[in-house]
């Protein structure tokens, strides 16, 4: 029997596709609507997946809302490996997923999944400042060197 991977999120767009790259890998997969939705069905569901993967933001009950909850069920609630899978980035909200459990932080959109690739482990999660300035300065020094490219082509196309 294949492992099961819980998918909360309120996009259904977005359940398929991770539902379709971990059908594709051999998992088992079942799906919810939002976090209260998800709590219903772990209530209910026996045996609890294997993993679950967690949006920040939906409606009813939000990802970090459904960590508080399943972390105040106690110790004898065995909380399976929550992985958040979010468009959410702010360091802050990195922390305090991490702090109530989360064992992994992945960033949409998913082109991994959308392109059919393996699904991969996810990173245990690492918080620090994200690098703006430095990919900043990197997308100017591309554009600058397209530009640039530009400028020699039609430099060489004019003179002929």
């Amino acid at each position: 029997m294949s492992a099961t991977v819980m998918i909360i999120d309120d996009s259904q767009m977005v359940r398929k596709q991770v539902a379709h790259a971990l059908t594709a890998a051999g998992f088992a997969v079942s799906e919810a609507l939002d976090g209260a939705d998800a709590l219903r069905q772990l209530a209910s569901t026996a045996p609890s997946p294997s993993l679950i993967v967690l949006d920040v933001n939906m409606p009813n009950m939000g990802g970090i809302e459904v960590l508080q909850s399943l972390r105040g069920r106690g110790p004898a609630f065995v909380t399976p490996p929550l992985v958040m899978l979010t468009t959410e980035g702010e360091p802050r909200l990195v922390q305090e997923a991490k702090a109530l459990g989360a064992k992994g932080w992945i960033v949409k959109p998913l082109r991994a999944f959308i392109r059919g690739r393996p699904v991969e482990p996810a990173r245990p999660i690492q918080v620090r400042e994200p690098p703006a300035n430095r990919d900043l300065d990197l997308a100017c020094k591309r554009s600058k060197a397209v530009r640039e490219g530009q400028e020699s082509t039609e430099r060489v196309l004019g003179a002929s």
